[in-house]
């Protein structure tokens, strides 16, 4: 067998190999599932499809043709990591100690 497309994720591997079964070719997808351990393994590099040795070169052509036909990727879509909570979290302990703190004050002031 050989290893004819790398995929970024399960769903592009799918596309890759229905594409190769709308021509006749019969392939593999090696690592399907591996995307689910995504932490204790690397986070690419892990499904590929794969085809006979004999399917190699037609192969290599149709993902070659898939490859053109992809949009080239627009910076602006690429998401974004969202802004640290970390700050929102403290502010919010901080609120929270200050109004017990005025409400425990209170309550001793009261005299109970």
């Amino acid at each position: 067998m050989q290893n004819v497309y790398d995929a970024a994720n399960s769903l592009e591997a799918h596309m890759v190999q229905n594409l190769l079964e709308q021509v006749n070719i019969s392939s593999w997808i090696d690592g399907d599932f591996l995307s689910g351990g995504v932490g204790e393994l690397p986070a690419t590099g892990l499904i590929r499809v794969q085809v006979n040795d004999d399917d190699e070169a037609l192969a290599r052509q149709i993902v070659a043709e898939f490859d053109r036909q992809q949009p080239p990727l627009d910076e602006n879509l690429v998401p974004r990591k969202p802004p640290s909570r970390w700050p929102t979290f403290f502010a919010g302990i901080l609120l929270g100690a200050a109004v017990a703190a005025m409400a425990f004050s209170s309550f001793l002031g009261a005299g109970h």
